[in-house]
């Protein structure tokens, strides 16, 4: 699973998925999960957690996070995210801090939660007024928060540079790119970084910039008529023998037939 940063397409989401499954990624939307039945699996910055039915699971904005459901599993679940100004009163907990333990149970969630909860799933497809919506969010988070043990955050912590890194490669995929040029714009050491591919997102540098890069390639055959020469400028690559050979050993085709098909 490939780490990206996601732009939310609205302010506030309340969906329902089954069986979600959702690489890793991370946005600056406060976004939260109930698990309404089954058993999800959820990836949060570095660690795994099992979710089981009528449980609750609270990321803050720019933590690094997935989810997947194991083989043989299944999950219905609700997923709520919101942009963090429509949530002025909570930004003391979002910026300055992170959960330990982002995992709340059915036993520790007050009534309250599981009512607003229930009413923003009821009404998601009915309610188009986001200040009662909103209501409802103020609600849960502000029964959940202080039930959360919260840490300090610590902008050179794994999590932390991790965050840091994706937000600058998603703004400068498209421009070279190497250790020593990220090491110097962020102001930590090339040891850092390669410890937080490594350990924090499994996987290693350069593998993440040809994904991030062919992700974007591949968008542009499927949706505009540029030559695949320009296509493989402007997507970040060096020469266009680099890309037609990494763009085969991840699609197993060429972009010229990747195209056609």
């Amino acid at each position: 699973m490939i780490p990206f940063y996601e732009t939310p397409f609205a302010r506030m989401r309340v969906i329902c998925r089954s069986d979600l499954e959702f690489p890793v990624h991370l946005h600056n939307a406060v976004e939260l999960v109930y698990v309404n039945a089954g058993l999800l699996n959820i990836i949060i910055d570095d660690k795994d957690y099992d979710m089981p039915a009528g449980s609750l699971a609270i990321i803050f904005p720019n933590q690094v996070h997935g989810y997947y459901t194991e083989e043989g599993n299944i999950s219905e679940n609700l997923l709520i995210s919101c942009e963090t100004e429509l949530l002025p009163e909570f930004s003391q907990y979002f910026f300055k801090s992170i959960p330990s333990n982002p995992i709340l149970t059915h036993k520790e969630l007050h009534s309250d939660v599981l009512y607003a909860l229930k009413r923003l799933e009821e009404d998601r497809h009915t309610e188009k007024d986001i200040n009662i919506q909103k209501a409802f969010l103020h609600l849960v988070l502000g029964r959940t928060i202080p039930q959360l043990p919260l840490l300090t955050t610590d902008v050179n912590s794994s999590p932390a540079l991790a965050n840091r890194l994706l937000n600058y490669i998603v703004l400068h995929f498209q421009e070279p790119l190497s250790l020593d040029s990220l090491s110097k714009e962020l102001g930590v050491s090339k040891f850092q970084i390669s410890r937080v591919f490594s350990k924090t997102l499994h996987i290693s540098f350069n593998e993440y910039i040809n994904r991030i890069r062919l992700d974007y390639a591949a968008k542009l055959i499927r949706t505009t008529d540029h030559t695949i020469t320009y296509i493989c400028m402007e997507s970040g690559f060096e020469n266009q023998h680099t890309f037609n050979r990494v763009f085969k050993q991840y699609y197993n085709i060429t972009p010229s037939k990747f195209r056609a098909r």
